[in-house]
């Protein structure tokens, strides 16, 4: 993804997201068109086949798209002499966006639609992402309990699960309490 988008093609995504998270309250992925999709976000069909191929292209676009934009927020809001820092804000900023985007969530978990699968197969990205930050973390002194490639296994795991059961006991646990007690797990994974 080209770093510098032109600003028109910037407003166009953020219509075309806003515009999809709409529609997902109304109706599963599956059910939606990119005529809606495009109706909704006042977008014309041309400008939006000229970006993606189809909806699963868009949906599989836009989920890697803020995928690296919770990283990007990630590292610049860490403190970079505590390791533990990283880890910590990655999962806030993910537990903030499945917090404001319920119905997406809620549509993936509830249907095991393309959305699901879409977000199943970034995960990969994120693995690769997740263990080139461990990678530097270990180059910079820090000790973990194994080697990157399975503490990158560890950390997702842990994450997905532990994200997966508090959406659904939101009520009970707090996002503040689920941070900090993973947070405590995540220093156990480093000596």
């Amino acid at each position: 993804m080209n770093e510098k988008l032109d600003l028109r093609v910037q407003k166009t995504y953020h219509a075309l997201f806003e515009a999809f998270i709409n529609l997902l309250e109304e109706k599963v992925f599956e059910d939606i068109t990119v005529n809606e999709l495009c109706e909704k976000a006042m977008t014309r069909r041309a400008t939006f086949y000229k970006h993606f191929s189809d909806k699963y292209d868009f949906c599989a676009f836009m989920i890697r798209y803020l995928r690296l934009q919770f990283i990007k927020d990630a590292e610049k809001n860490i403190d970079p002499h505590d390791p533990l820092d990283y880890y910590k804000t990655l999962l806030k900023i993910g537990m903030d966006f499945i917090d404001k985007n319920e119905h997406l969530i809620q549509s993936a978990m509830n249907h095991h639609n393309s959305i699901f699968l879409t977000m199943l197969d970034t995960t990969n990205d994120l693995s690769e992402d997740l263990q080139k930050h461990i990678e530097e973390d270990a180059k910079n002194g820090v000790q973990f309990i194994a080697e990157p490639v399975l503490m990158t296994q560890v950390f997702i795991g842990t994450i997905s699960q532990c994200i997966n059961w508090w959406f659904k006991h939101r009520d009970e646990v707090s996002k503040e309490e689920m941070v900090d007690k993973l947070s405590d797990v995540f220093s156990k994974f480093m000596k």
